[in-house]
This record gives structure tokens, sequence and C-alpha cells, in this order.
């Protein structure tokens, strides 16, 4: 946050639920609701104050605590996102505290990474929906201004529409072809219509740390397009075409055969 969050408010210092809620990750609704619990129990005091987010200009609300009403509220917290808020205030009383990034500059970090993730891996527009969506939701906005549906067509498609898609190893079997999911895409990578990517990874299975995965070229989207991956958001999932299958079929086969 730009704005100290330690303030000074009648004769004391503050910290604001925002600011608890970056510092031990989680959210400012679930802090917010805390804060509330304990309130109506009268164990801490703090008085909704409301403040204007500074991306949107809409004004929210926020409860700021005294340093024994933040003990309380952080008490079933572990002791390292404890140690984090004493630090935190500690840091803060004496002047050395570096600001919190505002949530304003993560707003624009997230979406710079939303642009790059777009650049780099293609996803489907109904993908890049469903991520602005998620980094609305993380960030408090109102996502009712994004479209409900999109629509995924082909860039040569002319009317519009949505065709349906299917996974790699669904079509193989639905059109009787004998290769391997994982021999086929390397004849897809082969012919210019799949990428390799990467990214680190913990796993024990990436040798490295290093995940490999697929995603459709710019030549590939004629027959599929990419969707994030459902167990792994930071990766794409190719997805083919059943109605244009064949003819990808075919393009593969002439490689096959050297024609």
């Amino acid at each position: 946050m730009q704005t100290q969050a330690l303030m000074t408010m009648t004769g004391a210092a503050t910290m604001s639920s925002r600011e608890i809620a970056e510092l031990t990750g989680s959210t400012h609704d679930n802090v917010l609701k805390t804060i509330r619990g304990l309130r109506e129990k009268g164990l801490v005091l703090g008085n909704d104050t409301p403040y204007v987010h500074p991306q949107n200009l809409q004004t929210y609300t926020e409860i700021r605590l005294t340093y024994r009403d933040t003990m309380v509220v952080v008490s079933g917290y572990s002791p390292e996102l404890r140690a984090r808020i004493i630090d935190r205030w500690q840091a803060l009383e004496f002047g050395s505290a570096p600001a919190i990034p505002s949530p304003a500059n993560k707003l624009i970090g997230e979406l710079a990474v939303l642009e790059c993730f777009t650049r780099l891996l293609r996803p489907s527009p109904s993908s890049q929906v469903a991520m602005l969506a998620h980094i609305s939701k993380n960030h408090g906005l109102d996502p009712s201004y994004l479209p409900a549906y999109v629509e995924d067509t082909a860039p040569d498609s002319i009317g519009g529409g949505s065709l349906t898609t299917k996974p790699l190893t669904a079509l193989l079997k639905i059109h009787g072809i004998k290769f391997t999911t994982h021999t086929y895409n390397g004849l897809l990578c082969a012919i210019g219509m799949l990428e390799q990517r990467t990214r680190k990874s913990t796993s024990p299975k990436a040798p490295n740390g290093i995940k490999r995965f697929w995603a459709i070229s710019e030549k590939g989207l004629r027959y599929g397009k990419n969707i994030t991956n459902p167990n792994s958001p930071r990766e794409t999932q190719p997805h083919w075409y059943e109605s244009r299958f064949a003819e990808l079929h075919e393009v593969v086969s002439q490689h096959v055969r050297g024609d």
C-alpha cells in the first residue's frame, strides 16, 4: 500500500485489515470476517473505515486495529505469520519498513503476466476471460463487465461459432489411429503444429526441476486451441477441433510418407 499502513488515530497507532491480509497471505474478506467475529464477542475494537481503491476508484471497507487487537486477531495464525506481523509493526514504528506493494501495483503486475502468458502460449479467448475473472476476484473487483460466454472460433472461421474440441488421446481413439499420444505429439511438433514449452516445477517427477508441456503454435491454431490446464494453471493443454482432425491427420500422414 502506498499510504502508510501504520497510522495514528486518536493518539493510538493502528494497522489496517488490508495489510494483515497482505502479510498473512489471506484474503481481505476472510480477515474482515475474523475481526468482526471477535468484535461481536467484545474481544477487539475497531470501526469499519472506508477507503478508495486506487485502481477502480470504488469505495470499500477496512478495519484499523491497535497493536493489542492485531495480536488478538492473528493469535490463531501460525508462528511464522504472527512473527511477520510483529516484525512489520516494529519496523513501521521505527520507520525502517519498506512500503508494502500497493494493490494497484500488484494488479498491474498480474495483468502484465497475463499479457506475457497470452503472447507466449496463445490460450483460447475463454481461457483468457477465466484468468481475468480470477484476477478480478483476487483484487475485490466486480467481474460482471467480463462476457459470460466467449466463442473460441478458429482464426479462419467464417460466420463465427465455437467448434467442438477434444484432447488428442480421445481423437486418436475415435479415428482408429494406432500412434501413441507421445509419438503423435512429436509428429505434430515436427510439422510445426505444436511447440514444446517448459516451466519450473518442484514435482519429483520433473527432471532437474523442469516440467515440459505442449502448446499449439500459431500455425496449428487452424486445427485447435490452447486451454488452461485445470490441473496446472501455469500450463496450456492442446485441444483439437473434431471437425478438422481428419484434415490435420492427412497433413501428418503426408509428413510420415514423405510427400
